[in-house]
């Protein structure tokens, strides 16, 4: 019961021991009630409330009025939690000899709240860690706004950053504008990656993944043109082979390089005969009359009707003909004569076109 007076005295009344034992006793029993519940402001004087209870997630030993299931409580040594619900909202943790810290701070109008390392360290950094393969998410902030875009994740400036503005892409924003954008593909296993280099190496732009030759694919949007380096640019160089377009359907583009009008082989050779140099020619065969020569595709036409082109330096007078019989996917045997019709043997320079 609340602390009361158990006996009202008169004047000149004899104090008896019974009665000044009950007043003790009701003291002792009751004195809690004396500042619980406060009727005012406490003032501790300076000095420090201690040894309270633990509390439990579901009643916080610091309770406000009328929600006992939120407040603070004590879960486990050098640990302060927060409760809001009946469930951990928050819980701090001190290690022993840490000098460094988390400082959260308002911030007036117009500006962001901070969340930053403090501490006693000149440089501090700031991690967040997640648990198991949980992960860090970044709200996708306010996207679009007025044409310009927003980052979810901003650096200094407040206009550059990452930012997801279709489900299942990432973009790179640079002054409100787009920069880069990274697409994903469900279950996808082959992907690029960018690597930097030391000092007189190249930079990589890749293809890995998951399969064993994985190509890579550069595209323009509808018919822009695909630009390689710039006026300065020291050469294109190619580490094994450009393989040249098929013809669309329609005229073909001027000055453009399609399988149909790349040489697919060439050749030039001497009177004796005797190559001189070639490509695609696997060999050169001096048949037994003059004029009399056998070439041999390294890689065959897929058909027969393919072109030979003459080039200006077969011997003044010649001429190269053949039948249709000296003309098979593999190779091609050569008549040369002069202008009497005389076979003789003469240097030539050919060049073949067709499909291969």
């Amino acid at each position: 019961m609340a602390l009361a007076a158990v006996k009202t005295f008169i004047a000149n009344e004899v104090l008896l021991a019974a009665d000044l034992n009950a007043l003790n006793t009701n003291i002792l029993d009751n004195a809690l009630s004396l500042i619980s519940p406060w009727t005012a402001n406490m003032d501790a004087g300076g000095f420090r409330l201690i040894t309270l209870g633990a509390g439990t997630v579901g009643s916080p030993t610091l309770q406000p009025t009328g929600d006992t299931n939120t407040g603070v409580y004590f879960p486990a040594a050098d640990t302060v939690a927060v409760a809001g619900a009946g469930v951990d909202v928050l819980r701090t943790v001190g290690t022993t000899g840490g000098v460094n810290y988390h400082d959260l701070r308002s911030q007036s109008a117009g500006n962001a709240p901070e969340y930053q390392a403090a501490g006693t360290d000149t440089n501090i950094s700031l991690r967040l860690v997640p648990k198991g393969t949980g992960y860090v998410q970044i709200a996708t902030a306010g996207g679009i706004v007025n044409a310009d875009y927003v980052p979810g994740l901003a650096f200094q400036d407040f206009d550059t950053g990452l930012v997801q503005v279709v489900s299942g892409t990432l973009d790179i924003i640079a002054q409100s504008r787009q920069v880069l954008r990274a697409s994903g593909y469900l279950n996808a296993t082959n992907y690029i990656q960018i690597s930097n280099a030391q000092t007189g190496a190249t930079p990589y732009l890749q293809a890995v993944g998951a399969d064993t030759n994985v190509g890579l694919h550069l595209d323009t949007q509808a018919a822009g043109t695909l630009l390689l380096g710039s006026a300065d640019t020291g050469g294109i160089v190619a580490a094994t082979y450009f393989l040249p377009a098929s013809i669309p359907a329609g005229t073909p583009d001027r000055n453009a390089l399609y399988t149909k009008n790349v040489p697919k082989a060439w050749v030039s050779f001497t009177t004796t005969p005797t190559l001189l140099d070639s490509y695609n020619i696997s060999s050169l065969t001096d048949e037994a009359g003059s004029g009399d020569v056998t070439l041999t595709f390294d890689r065959d036409f897929l058909a027969v009707n393919y072109a030979m082109l003459v080039g200006n330096g077969v011997t003044s007078g010649s001429t190269i003909h053949m039948s249709s019989s000296d003309v098979t996917v593999g190779g091609v045997r050569l008549r040369i004569t002069d202008m009497a019709n005389t076979p003789i043997d003469a240097s030539g320079y050919l060049a073949f076109f067709g499909a291969q």
